[in-house]
């Protein structure tokens, strides 16, 4: 049975490197990460808001959250250091009602892909992909 695609979203931005996993400055004060999630969930609200406008819900099952992440160059983060900066956009999908949460239950797993394309970088797309 092939995955149904439940909602497809673009973002014209890349998530904050300050909350890359596996920064080389350091990690960020409590603080400073606080601040940082709250800056780039507000920065990030007006288009999720308006790509879940479109939503058709109810969850049918768990899910498996695609990022595909569009950068400049080969000079950005390897992929699995985007994982801790895409963690807050996964909280803002349970904040608008499109996921019940955000745990096993409802999350299954998922991938981050890289693509190095000056013409639409920065980009963020996501493909949730709901399993039966």
């Amino acid at each position: 049975m092939t995955p149904l695609l439940h909602l497809r979203l673009s973002v014209p931005a890349l998530p904050d490197k300050d909350l890359l996993t596996n920064a080389r400055d350091g990690r960020l004060s409590r603080w400073g990460r606080a601040e940082a999630v709250r800056l780039m969930k507000s920065q990030w609200a007006p288009f999720l808001q308006r790509a879940f406008a479109e939503y058709q819900g109810p969850l049918v099952g768990p899910v498996k959250l695609h990022w595909t992440l569009y950068v400049p160059n080969y000079r950005t983060p390897d992929w699995d250091g985007w994982v801790g900066a895409l963690k807050p956009l996964q909280d803002l999908l349970v904040s608008f009602g499109v996921l019940p949460g955000d745990g096993p239950r409802w999350v299954r797993g998922g991938s981050v892909e890289i693509v190095v394309d000056k013409t639409k970088a920065p980009l963020t797309e996501l493909r949730m992909e709901v399993l039966s």
